[in-house]
Order: C-alpha cells, then sequence, then structure tokens
C-alpha cells in the first residue's frame, strides 16, 4: 500500500488517503479518518494507530492479472504494475483511469514516481529491465524514453524507487 495524501498537523480530523493493491486485478483507494487529538500523528510507532473510521472511496480496474506494486505521486496520480506486463495511471481522488503503458516482455514487478513533481516514472519487471515514461496528460500517449537492462543473464528486477543526490 502507498500513503497517498499525508495529514495535515492542526487539524481537528486527520484524513488520509491509502493506495492498496490485489491479486483480484485492482487497485483500492481508502479515506481513512482518526480520531481527534493534539498535535501531529506520530511518525514511528511500535503500536498501531487507533481508527476512527476507514472507507473505500474507489477501486480502480483495467489489468488483467495480479496487481503488484502500487504508488502515489506528488500530484494525486496512482500508479500500478502488474502481471499482464503492464503499468496503469488514475486519479487518486476519483479513481478515474488515466493512462496505460505497455513495453515490458514479462511482468512488471515495482513501480515509483519522480517525488519532486511525479512527472516521470520507474518501472521495473521479470524480463531483466527497468524503464522510465514520462506522464502525460490523459490525452497524450507515452511511449518509454529509456529501458536499461539490468544485467547479461536472465534476472529480476523487484523493486523500484527513486533516490535524491545533493550536489
Amino acid at each position: 500500500c502507498t500513503l497517498l495524501v499525508e495529514p495535515q498537523p492542526g487539524f481537528e480530523t486527520r484524513r488520509i488517503r491509502v493506495a492498496t493493491c490485489s491479486k483480484d486485478t485492482t487497485v483500492c483507494i481508502w479515506e481513512v479518518v482518526f480520531p481527534k487529538r493534539q498535535g501531529a500523528l506520530p511518525t514511528l510507532s511500535l503500536a498501531p494507530l487507533v481508527i476512527a473510521s476507514a472507507h473505500l472511496v474507489a477501486t480502480c480496474s483495467g489489468h488483467t492479472q495480479s496487481v503488484n506494486a502500487v504508488a502515489g505521486s506528488p500530484c494525486g496520480t496512482i500508479v500500478a504494475s502488474a502481471g499482464d506486463r503492464t503499468v496503469r495511471t488514475w486519479c487518486a481522488f476519483t479513481g478515474v483511469a488515466l493512462n496505460m503503458f505497455e513495453g515490458h516482455g514479462f511482468g512488471v514487478r515495482s513501480v515509483c514516481f519522480e517525488p519532486t513533481v511525479g512527472a516521470l516514472l520507474a518501472s521495473c519487471g521479470d524480463d531483466g529491465t527497468i524503464r522510465f515514461w514520462p506522464v502525460p496528460s490523459p490525452s497524450q500517449s507515452s511511449p518509454a524514453i529509456a529501458r536499461r537492462p539490468l544485467g547479461q543473464r536472465y534476472m529480476h528486477a523487484v523493486s523500484a524507487q527513486w533516490q535524491s543526490h545533493s550536489s
């Protein structure tokens, strides 16, 4: 799962959105409400937080095999990868489908957005490649802008994550 909208300190009630993925080929967007309390939510805790309520906001469909990973962008887009060799995006607020990216030869294991503006995403999969995709507006198509084999022999790529580097 991935946290989509972080809670704001000082609000009486804290609401967050969380996206989960499943073997049933869907991505679900949940709104979780925490009880009223003073101060910010703890950032590290060994005990689970108590929630006031949680409800399903949207079910995102389109994948035809198990969804392996989900991530959220700073601009309110969800991306998910699946065994059907595709990467798909949806609006995090409405669940409306935005784009589908094709190009992996086998299932796609992991996806992530570039963390500052979310205009670029990376996917890696069982074909041993990592692919970089520009995130277009809903009316544009988007071919991969780079493909990088991860080794000479067959290997699985199981996770993708952006790292910031300071100069």
